[in-house]
């Protein structure tokens, strides 16, 4: 298979993005020797306000005598200061930053790659000095960036168009849905997890059913395959080579959103592995279709605001003239401070810092898992963290809402975050929610809107109360740690024990609820109500089987059975494509999922 084409991935937005004139202007010459540069608007550095810094080191991960970091020498002190010229970075930082993804990673895009011109035929003396079995190697490159956030927005307007279809988990970060994915109308379509992250298996019977209903196929897929959040899931190598087949026999981009990659522990606070870390998709990638994303916002600090984008050169230039175009590159007083702490500890040092951090954090989830045991038995069920900063829990009482659980464990004295703020269908149908809310305002003199009302929007998404929910164990101490999960169990016995409202009990009460309405706002509301039943009938049917054949309690978080799971949704899903493609084209570009309401997860 021939390496990705870039050129024929850009966004309309990115075909059009170039560098600033007067930036390469100013950046080509301000280094040239003799040059007398009276073209750019840099302050001179005499007029910078600080002459040195001096910082502390906390004694975390080395040895006593780095405890103070100096920054005197007059060219670095200026360069913090100064506006960042180079779009990919401060040029050691970007090194470093280079060097350790090699090492760690070994990408495959720094090989020499078979020759897809070769011909299979013996070769001769006369033919094999002229055509070489090996391609140059598809290459790699680091550019800086502010943070995974502002990466991630520059990435998504990178490769899509508004109303694109995207494949991402089904639970996810929930910032990139509410922040990024959402407002450019994409077509959101989440994939059933379990405890090693998305399921290959449902994954491919997605895009298989798409593409007998001739809907348009998703060339992006976004994953975080470490300590995945929030449900702290590690994609193993195995899991890891299944879903990059299936990019190469879709032709999907993997958005790789690694920000706990340094975070793993998989043998517990004894063993943590410094940095003898699994490598990620760009270890295997022989296409150049993996987009790395790293950050140190875990693992030295987010005020930094610093973290990296590795990729194909193709990638790398057009993302540099994105973070020139929006932010004139990353902070440079906290690229140089950085480069100096890491030169300073040198890779020992830095490999001392993340084992101490790995083992905090790996002593803090069994402090966690201890406490869950001891108040959340017979409640809940979890698994242990190998990774990540988040413990992933599933309430067992039949109708469990976890939605609840903002109120109750409030009351309690300790906060969560429910299942249905990071579930990627519960998100979408939120948005849709609001939309309709907006709508309903303004064809009636209703204000506001009852939460029946929101009831009903979810209900006609198909979509029942997600039972899961979300703790961090890093944010707090371990006697915090112990207090907070007792509060917890307190408040999910409280909700377990009340009885969920059921659909018949529902409609009975919204049909009261619009009666105390005027005329005018309940014909409307009527109308609203008929016409998403007659758009999402199709939606229903499919969600109804997807959950049948993937029921909410799989016996085992193996990968047996998963896989035996993944067989049953595959089957359902052949079954149900033609209702569900049908549902998905009458809703348009905001999108109803064909896994909506599917939990595989365990």
């Amino acid at each position: 298979m021939a390496p990705v084409n870039w050129e024929d991935r850009w966004s309309t937005e990115a075909q059009l993005k170039q560098l600033p004139s007067l930036h390469g202007i100013v950046s080509k010459f301000s280094t040239m020797a003799g040059m007398i540069g009276m073209h750019g608007g840099l302050p001179p550095a005499d007029s910078f306000p600080f002459s040195s810094f001096n910082a502390g080191i906390s004694a975390a991960g080395h040895g006593p005598a780095d405890t103070e970091l100096q920054i005197v020498e007059p060219q670095l002190v200026s360069a913090a200061q100064q506006y960042n010229m180079n779009a990919e970075g401060y040029a050691p930082l970007v090194s470093w930053a280079y060097n350790m993804v090699a090492s760690l990673h070994q990408p495959a895009t720094l090989l020499p790659q078979p020759n897809p011109n070769t011909s299979t035929a013996p070769t001769t003396p006369s033919s094999s000095s002229s055509c070489s079995s090996e391609a140059e190697p598809i290459g790699m490159q680091v550019v800086m960036t502010q943070g995974s956030s502002a990466a991630l927005d520059c990435l998504f307007r990178m490769l899509l168009n508004p109303g694109d279809p995207v494949l991402l988990e089904e639970y996810t970060y929930a910032h990139v849905v509410e922040a990024d994915l959402l407002p450019m109308r994409c077509e959101l379509l989440p994939v059933p997890m379990d405890s090693h992250g998305l399921l290959p298996a449902a994954l491919d019977a997605m895009l298989t059913q798409r593409s007998v209903a001739g809907l348009a196929l998703p060339r992006l897929l976004y994953c975080i395959p470490t300590g995945q959040n929030p449900t702290g899931a590690v994609m193993g190598p195995e899991r890891m080579r299944q879903v990059y087949e299936l990019a190469r026999k879709w032709d999907l981009i993997i958005l790789e959103d690694d920000a706990y990659f340094w975070l793993q522990y998989p043998q517990g606070p004894e063993a943590v592995p410094g940095l003898n870390l699994r490598p990620g998709f760009l270890s295997i990638d022989v296409d150049g279709r993996v987009i790395r994303l790293d950050t140190l916002s875990k693992l030295l600090g987010p005020g930094f605001r610093l973290g990296w984008v590795a990729g194909p050169p193709a990638l790398a230039a057009k993302f540099a003239l994105y973070t020139a175009g929006t932010s004139i590159g990353a902070n440079m007083l906290s690229q140089v401070m950085i480069h100096q702490l890491l030169t300073k500890w040198g890779r020992q040092g830095f490999e001392g810092f993340v084992t101490q951090l790995q083992r905090r954090y790996a002593q803090q989830a069994a402090v966690a898992e201890a406490a869950a045991a001891q108040h959340l038995a017979g409640l809940a069920e979890w698994q242990a963290a190998e990774a990540g900063m988040f413990m992933w829990l599933r309430m067992t009482a039949p109708g469990a809402d976890s939605s609840k659980l903002i109120e109750a464990s409030s009351a309690e004295g300790v906060m969560i975050v429910p299942g249905n703020l990071i579930s990627v269908p519960h998100l979408q149908a939120a948005a849709r929610s609001r939309q309709q809310q907006q709508q309903r305002k303004a064809a009636s003199s209703t204000v506001g809107c009852s939460d029946l009302q929101q009831a009903q929007d979810q209900q006609a998404d198909g979509l029942a109360p997600s039972p899961y929910f979300r703790i961090s164990f890093v944010s707090v101490g371990p006697e915090a740690i112990k207090e907070g999960i007792k509060r917890l169990g307190r408040a999910v016995a409280a909700i377990s024990s009340s009885s969920s409202v059921v659909p018949a009990q529902l409609d009975v009460e919204l049909r009261a609820a619009a009666d105390k309405e005027n005329v005018h706002a309940k014909a409307v509301a009527v109308q609203e109500r008929e016409k998403e039943q007659e758009s999402c009938s199709a939606a229903t049917v499919a969600a109804e089987s997807l959950a049948a054949a993937a029921p909410l309690a799989v016996a085992d978080v193996s990968i047996g059975s998963a896989a035996s799971a993944a067989q049953q949704f595959v089957a359902a899903a052949a079954a149900a494509s033609a209702a569900a493609a049908a549902a998905a084209s009458s809703y348009g570009k905001g999108g109803v999922s064909m896994v909506a309401g599917v939990r595989v997860w365990r």
